[in-house]
């Protein structure tokens, strides 16, 4: 029951936002909530970590801080508060009705998803997951020595989140939930920036219904994938930068401005792009309207709260590797070729992500079109300049999490782009000044980043913020009825993704499930979906573990193995299991506990270790991996 109390507080400082700034209107108090929580997440993280107190109790206790004070103040301001309380203004047509409808459905869909499945996405193995479990371990978010890297490297802004209902819940069964209550205030938020664009009430719920029906964000929401946090980040941001290029003296559209920022930047690098060009189209909108002065103070505000929130990350990073950023992951990401040529390269094959279809000819037709734009350019479509992983081809459509398209939703955006160029003479400049931020991001986005084949997932936020743009478009352009017909379409295509993810099914229908339906299958089964071949081993080498009553672990893996179902085969969180990595040669091989005295060993390709390591003999081998064990404990 623990773990509901983060929630009660986001709802409680809703409540209190809502009823002491009611200019602020209900779905903004509510993003601010989040924002709050958010914010509150990073200190307590950091603070706690500080002492090795990241514990259930004094996690409890942090948490129940904010939530009682929001109480309080409710219960001492109740009549202002129901007086306050949102109410319909108007009634409602029949099939906005059902269109709202849809969406609870959806949510209520990928909240069963969400809390049925097992964290079990290959990066959720691998790094995501077994860092949050070695934090808990720990009680700290200190750097730990590892044999994968990138458990320590990558900014952790998601993963705070997780940890803390990890923690609480003293299990992995909510952890999902961290990005579905991300993709649900994303659905919020868009409707809101939807609203400050000019769209009416049938626009906002054409946005809300654009925002949760994408393919990506759907299986997201179900997974501890951070993209789905990025994009309620950049949500967040893109609101209170309309807000402040309008009223360049709102200092609190400012100030939350600059949190989503700091946050967005904290949970991972591709909020960057975004981030810049917000922050170019916001400081070209204070100009303007000569606020320098003003805007160098936002500049300066914006500067102090990025450090605030990084300062732990970025401090943990230069003791590891001697600059804020891991050179590896830099070198890995980073685009070699910053020409017009590399930008068209990189910008059309990011395009093609979303362009699969079911019909294979069609796929081929548009991959070859995009080769031929490369031919034209001079450059190799795979050149690994340009290009971090995979050789370029257009997958067909799919219910993968780590390949699926927005195919509708795209071809929907390039519908509302030839409708703004059309119609240009009579759509408000926010639209166009948006619509600049837009095509920025995608730019600046194919900049800096390099092409990998899943990096559809990568662009989340953009089709996220492109909801409210096409949005307002459409109900210029077309009749309520076009947009409600548009919406219902919309929540009738998203059923695939809905009920049919390829490794966490409800409905086993749709391209070559992995597993079964999530209602039959075994939670285990389930964890195993995306690598089924490393059920026996990994099942048999606890097993003996356990038999030996052995609590002191070492691993000794591949830099991409799934570290995570080890720690759950072995029952962790529990207060007599440690697990830590026996390394060499790895930046973090300083972080090792040299009297950590392990009673079982875990090794990948480990054969020219021979029988014995550190004393244990070799008691299992299978299919590459060995355990060396101390029997008879």
């Amino acid at each position: 029951m623990l773990v509901l109390i983060p929630p009660l507080a986001i709802a409680s400082l809703t409540i209190v936002f809502g009823s002491a700034f009611p200019s602020w209107g209900w779905r903004r108090s509510g993003l601010r909530a989040v924002l709050t929580a958010g914010l509150f997440t990073v200190l307590s993280t950091e603070i706690l970590g500080l002492f090795g107190l990241i514990r259930q109790p004094p996690l409890a206790l942090a948490w129940a801080i904010p939530a009682a004070i929001a109480c309080v103040w409710l219960v001492r301001h109740w009549q202002q508060v129901r007086s306050r309380l949102p109410r319909l203004e108007a009634r409602l047509h029949t099939l906005d009705k059902a269109i709202i409808a849809g969406m609870a459905l959806a949510l209520a869909l990928t909240a069963l998803v969400a809390y049925l499945a097992p964290p079990q996405t290959w990066d959720s193995l691998n790094y995501h997951m077994p860092r949050v479990a070695h934090w808990a371990q720990q009680g700290s978010v200190d750097t730990f020595a590892t044999g994968i890297e990138i458990q320590d490297s990558l900014p952790p802004g998601a993963e705070f989140a997780v940890l803390h209902v990890y923690v609480l819940a003293h299990s992995d069964r909510m952890v999902n939930f961290v990005s579905w209550l991300a993709m649900m205030t994303a659905v919020v938020g868009v409707s809101l920036i939807a609203r400050q664009l000019g769209a009416g009430r049938n626009g906002q719920l054409g946005a809300a219904a654009f925002a949760a029906t994408l393919p990506m964000g759907l299986i997201q929401a179900s997974s501890t994938m951070n993209d789905s946090v990025v994009a309620l980040w950049m949500v967040l941001a893109a609101s209170e930068a309309v807000l402040l290029a309008n009223d360049v003296h709102r200092w609190d559209a400012a100030m939350c401005l600059a949190c989503a920022a700091a946050l967005g930047a904290f949970t991972k690098p591709t909020a960057i792009p975004f981030l810049l060009v917000m922050a170019v189209l916001v400081g070209g909108a204070l100009a303007a309207r000569r606020a320098m002065g003003r805007t160098l103070a936002y500049a300066a505000l914006a500067a102090g709260i990025m450090l605030a929130v990084n300062a732990g990350y970025w401090a943990r990073m230069t003791g590891l590797y001697g600059s804020p950023f891991s050179p590896e992951q830099v070198d890995l990401h980073r685009n070699q070729l910053m020409t017009p040529a590399g930008v068209i390269s990189n910008l059309t094959r990011h395009a093609a992500l979303h362009a699969g279809t079911p019909w294979p000819i069609v796929n081929r037709v548009a991959t070859e079109l995009v080769i031929v734009v490369h031919r034209v350019l001079g450059l190799d479509p795979s050149d690994p300049r340009t290009t971090n992983h995979g050789a370029f081809r257009i997958p067909p459509l799919n219910v993968q999490e780590n390949k699926a398209g927005n195919p509708v939703h795209a071809l929907l955006g390039l519908v509302a782009l030839a409708a703004a160029v059309w119609r240009r003479r009579v759509l408000p400049g926010v639209v166009h000044w948006y619509g600049f931020g837009l095509l920025g991001s995608a730019l600046l986005f194919s900049l800096v980043f390099k092409w990998q084949i899943y990096a559809s997932r990568y662009h989340l936020p953009f089709f996220a913020l492109l909801a409210p743009w096409a949005a307002v478009i459409g109900e210029r352009l077309l009749r309520p009825a076009g947009i409600r017909v548009l919406s219902s379409l919309l929540l009738l295509a998203s059923i695939p993704w809905l009920t049919g993810i390829r490794t966490r099914p409800l409905l086993p229908l749709w391209d070559e499930p992995k597993v079964g339906s999530l209602l039959t299958e075994s939670r285990q089964r389930l964890m195993f979906a995306s690598g089924d071949y490393l059920e026996a081993p990994y099942t048999e080498m606890t097993d003996l573990i356990g038999q030996q009553a052995c609590g002191q672990v070492g691993l000794m893996l591949g830099g991409p193995s799934a570290e995570y179902p080890l720690w759950v085969l072995l029952g962790a969180p529990r207060p007599d299991l440690r697990i830590e990595w026996i390394v060499g040669g790895t930046p973090s091989e300083r972080y090792s506990d040299p009297a950590f005295a392990p009673c079982a060993i875990v090794c990948e390709s480990c054969e020219e270790q021979g029988q014995t390591i550190r004393g244990l003999p070799l008691a299992y081998s299978r299919s590459g991996y060995r355990l060396y064990l101390q029997r008879d404990r």
